[in-house]
């Protein structure tokens, strides 16, 4: 392990049929690695893969799955002392070589903890995880944090994108995920600005994947739903959504690597599937920001 101790500034429970039997695997719990299929998905996407926003949550389960499949992995995120436990654990568990940055990725000058940790290692798969989000009325909320949503959520996708992308078209593969959202499908009042940066994403990786693709290089959107991570408690209070399942963060790492080279564009979960494609496909977008709107603010209001 290669830490990088640098801060540069300062981001339904739905049991998915995986490999044709459900489960729900709690972070901590050694895979099984698929041997054949590990090896190919290591020699596509390998040696190495960066994730941002790494230390928890959907972050900390694509690091684990990676480095499952036997991927050294590079972690980013602001939290250093959970990144350097998770570091050594997947380290033990998976015998893989961990590197970590303790790095806001809000920050201009991010690039330089990246290029620290990274300039010597050929990455094959860039991991775009970290997010932010401002609830409440747009106006109610201060410039500052809304400008930051965009560097979390679009300028640092776009710069990692961007740099590495050269990288893996000269080598002719490797792979770009992009951790979008369901709530980036149409417009959400009171968390306007953070659904107009997911729904970026996804425009961003349809176009971004379309040019990459004679290149040997997989571009991939993945749009949880509501899932069980500190993010959502930040963005509802205690997480309490009645009668809507939460994911867990493994079940949407385990599906979006899945979908990786296959699709250009997942939403894991048969709900969450729906309400996707209910609010951006059957409903006229009014209603859909209209019914939106209602449940974001009673969500709001009662957390």
């Amino acid at each position: 392990m290669k830490p990088v101790n640098e801060m540069v500034g300062e981001k339904m429970v739905n049991i998915e049929k995986v490999n044709g039997r459900g489960r729900e695997q709690q972070m901590g719990q050694t895979r099984k690695p698929n041997l054949d299929n590990d090896q190919q998905f290591k020699e596509k996407y390998g040696p190495w893969a960066l994730v941002t926003g790494a230390s928890a949550g959907i972050g900390a389960a694509f690091a684990e799955e990676l480095a499952a499949k036997g991927l050294n992995v590079v972690l980013l995120a602001r939290g250093e002392e959970r990144l350097l436990q998770l570091a050594s654990r997947l380290e033990n568990q998976y015998g893989v070589d961990v590197r970590t940055a303790s790095v806001d990725v809000s920050a201009e000058n991010f690039m330089d903890a990246v290029h620290s940790v990274t300039d010597d290692l050929e990455v094959g798969l860039v991991v775009n995880n970290a997010g932010v989000a401002e609830k409440g009325p747009f106006l109610d909320n201060s410039l500052e944090g809304e400008l930051r949503t965009l560097y979390v959520n679009n300028r640092a996708p776009i710069t990692l994108a961007h740099a590495f992308g050269r990288q893996m078209r000269d080598r002719g593969r490797g792979g770009i995920i992009f951790i979008g959202s369901t709530i980036g499908f149409a417009p959400a009042p009171y968390f306007s600005n953070y659904s107009a940066s997911k729904s970026h994403l996804l425009y961003l990786s349809d176009g971004l994947g379309y040019e990459l693709r004679e290149h040997g290089v997989d571009v991939l959107t993945v749009s949880p739903g509501p899932t069980k991570t500190d993010m959502l408690v930040r963005m509802i209070g205690d997480a309490s959504m009645p009668g809507i399942p939460q994911m867990a963060p493994r079940d949407v790492a385990v599906i979006g690597l899945r979908a990786l080279g296959r699709k250009a564009s997942v939403v894991p979960g048969m709900r969450n599937s729906f309400m996707a494609f209910m609010i951006s496909r059957l409903l006229p977008r009014r209603l859909s920001t209209t019914m939106l709107g209602k449940t974001n603010r009673a969500l709001i209001e009662t957390s």
